[in-house]
């Protein structure tokens, strides 16, 4: 038992180091010897979600969770599974199971209030992500612990004390505690860095300034699934009804946002305010733009 335990902990140190094929290799070695182990079921699990195999996911959250049905990792890996996988309502389920038992867990937090959005109810939605926002900051785990981010709706402005450039000076202010995330969804047929979410920025950006902080905002947009339905008189997909089952979806996605062109996730006011900070802080503050996954 020792020895496999010690596979464990290689496999799992190789996997927070991102050697996803030794992590791998180690996890199935496990199973070799024991072929019911569930830690080694669950982390493969993590692993092929980290890679888009929904079907190995599935397959190896569920084995797991079949020899230990009351382990809170293994209840939110197989939630988000299922959810990454379109099968929302019952991911929905057993992340909410995993956190009755782990109040405190902020990915399966994350990944309740994105599967909520995924279905389109941004009200029950923000609750979860709110918590989740507030407690990253000390408690999210790594990817080998927990899996990695669901890719739905959201957009995520995270800034953090390392310098644009050459490294931060002593004096650097940091960032204000529980202020270095906040999440906010984007509603389908909205362009993600307008509106609330480009006043949000600003507001930030204010703060940061104020504060003298030096550093890089990330802004992260998550690609939104939605569950869309035949549009009235014939006008095309439309976003379905709260209430409305997977089943009755035609099509779980995002045409629009698949549409957007450079131009429209970066606008030029967008752009413009991005320069301000740069030239107010003196190049001290720097924002950048990435797409989540």
């Amino acid at each position: 038992m020792s020895d496999l335990a010690a596979l464990l902990r290689e496999g799992t140190a190789k996997h927070a180091a991102g050697d996803l094929a030794g992590a791998a290799a180690c996890y199935r070695a496990v199973l070799r010897a024991a072929p019911k182990e569930p830690n080694a079921h669950n982390l493969l699990g993590v692993l092929a979600r980290q890679q888009g195999d929904s079907q190995a996911a599935l397959r190896h959250t569920e084995q797991a969770l079949a020899l230990a049905p009351d382990q809170p990792a293994f209840l939110a890996n197989r939630g988000a599974a299922l959810a990454e996988a379109g099968r929302l309502i019952e991911g929905i389920s057993l992340l909410r199971a995993a956190l009755d038992r782990r109040p405190e867990d902020a990915v399966a937090l994350r990944n309740l209030g994105q599967a909520f959005a995924a279905l389109g109810d941004a009200a029950a939605a923000i609750a979860p992500l709110e918590r989740a926002a507030a407690l990253a900051p000390q408690a999210a785990p790594s990817s080998a612990e927990a899996g990695a981010m669901a890719p739905w709706s959201g957009a995520a402005l995270n800034p953090s004390a390392s310098a644009p450039s050459s490294g931060l000076p002593s004096a650097a202010a940091p960032v204000p505690r529980g202020a270095s995330e906040a999440v906010q969804l984007v509603p389908y047929g909205e362009v993600p860095m307008a509106g609330e979410r480009y006043e949000s920025l600003r507001r930030l950006l204010d703060d940061l300034a104020a504060r003298s902080f030096r550093g890089i905002v990330t802004v992260t947009a998550f690609p939104g699934r939605y569950c869309l339905v035949g549009g009235a008189a014939g006008e095309g997909l439309e976003l379905a009804p709260g209430d409305a089952p997977l089943s009755k979806c035609e099509m779980l996605g995002n045409p629009f946002d698949e549409q957007l062109g450079p131009a429209q996730r970066e606008p030029l006011a967008l752009a413009n305010l991005v320069g301000a900070i740069r030239q107010r802080s003196g190049g001290a503050i720097d924002v950048q733009f990435v797409t989540g996954a």
